[in-house]
This record gives C-alpha cells, sequence and structure tokens, in this order.
C-alpha cells in the first residue's frame, strides 16, 4: 500500500539552504548515487531497519 505523501512546510536552517535548493535540483539518479557516497564515506546505511521479532 502505498504511503500518503504529506505536504508539510519543513523549516530549513540558513546554513543548510543553499545545500538543500541544490538537493532539490538533482535528478533521482544523481540522488541514488549521493545516497551511496554518503554510505561508503561514513560506514552507514540509508535502508530501514528491520524490526526485531519477538521471541516465543
Amino acid at each position: 500500500m502505498p504511503e500518503e505523501v504529506k505536504n508539510e512546510t519543513v523549516e530549513v536552517p540558513d546554513k543548510f539552504k543553499t545545500l538543500v535548493e541544490q538537493i532539490e535540483k538533482m535528478s533521482v539518479l544523481d540522488l541514488a548515487e549521493l545516497v551511496k557516497v554518503f554510505e561508503k564515506k561514513f560506514g552507514v546505511s540509508a535502508a530501514a531497519p528491520m524490526a526485531m521479532m519477538a521471541m516465543p
């Protein structure tokens, strides 16, 4: 089931406004590449963590 898109206004701090504006202009392919760079550079994953199953 697709998630509902929320049209919330996000307050962007001044120090990030230029960065956010640049990201908004990027293509989906460029964004995917950027995510991979962040994952490798900082050793993190953008994947949502899986929920732990309860032990019986």
